[in-house]
């Protein structure tokens, strides 16, 4: 890498590798293997650190406490958009062509957070976000992954 970074995500997307953020650093890079080369990326408007990342519909979303943002691979750029209401802690999936955001940190007063059940959809079509679901158990700060069986 070309900058050090920490707690940062990585996603693979047309053979590259992407380094997001880290650090509170808004830097992206990413690795070609096939060269053994890392090369700079668009900046994303918010400080990465902690955040949760995925692909759907061949693109980059990347969710922190601070903003939600989509990477474009053909232009090399991000876009903002408004963010669902979370505020730490969710994790992003693609599954049956929808994206989700899992889980949640809720405020409960100064420096008090606890673990949340929900689940929203983000439309992409409208670019809109809506609770959708609510898990069992209140979850922040985990990890998901899809995993398909076929």
């Amino acid at each position: 890498m070309n900058k050090a970074r920490n707690e940062h995500p990585l996603v693979v997307l047309d053979g590259l590798i992407y380094a997001i953020g880290g650090g509170n650093f808004c830097c992206s890079e990413s690795y070609d293997p096939s060269t053994d080369t890392w090369s700079s990326r668009a900046a994303t408007r918010y400080d990465q650190e902690s955040s949760s990342v995925t692909l759907h519909e061949n693109k980059i979303y990347i969710l922190s406490s601070d903003g939600f943002e989509m990477f474009y691979p053909q232009s090399g750029m991000w876009q903002e958009f408004d963010k669902p209401n979370v505020h730490s802690g969710s994790q992003l999936v693609s599954i049956n062509g929808k994206l989700l955001a899992i889980g949640d940190e809720e405020y409960e007063g100064r420096h008090d957070y606890k673990p949340s059940k929900s689940i929203f959809e983000f439309d992409t079509s409208n670019h809109t976000w809506r609770k959708v679901s609510q898990m069992n158990v209140p979850r922040s700060e985990h990890r998901a992954v899809v995993v398909n069986f076929e």
